[in-house]
């Protein structure tokens, strides 16, 4: 949708007057701009799904972070230095995975 809104604004010979289209001033120019009202309307709308997704990935996050935060190896990993949540998530996720691999070579060879 941001990539949607962003090159379409060349093909319509507008000029953007802010560095960031998706930020607060970005998104003022862009609900503020002289565009047909049909582009706006369309704008209007992806603006309005792009806050909608924003929402539901914080509410994710939100409860992704609390089961993270159930987890003992989760809670020692955050005590490393500049480890967050996704992190460690990902990383015992890998180690899981190469646990089950090493154990499936194991089978196959016995």
């Amino acid at each position: 949708m941001k990539n949607r809104n962003q090159s379409a604004l060349p093909s319509l010979l507008a000029v953007v007057p802010v560095k960031t289209l998706f930020n607060q001033a970005g998104q003022q120019w862009l609900t503020e701009s002289d565009l047909s009202t049909s582009e706006n309307a369309l704008i209007a709308s992806d603006l309005r799904m792009i806050e909608a997704v924003a929402q539901e990935m914080v509410l994710l996050e939100k409860t992704l972070q609390k089961e993270a935060w159930k987890s003992a190896r989760v809670r020692l990993m955050l005590t490393i230095p500049n480890v967050e949540f996704y992190a460690a998530l990902t990383l015992i996720a890998a180690l899981k995975v190469c646990r089950c691999t090493l154990l499936a070579v194991r089978l196959r060879s016995n």
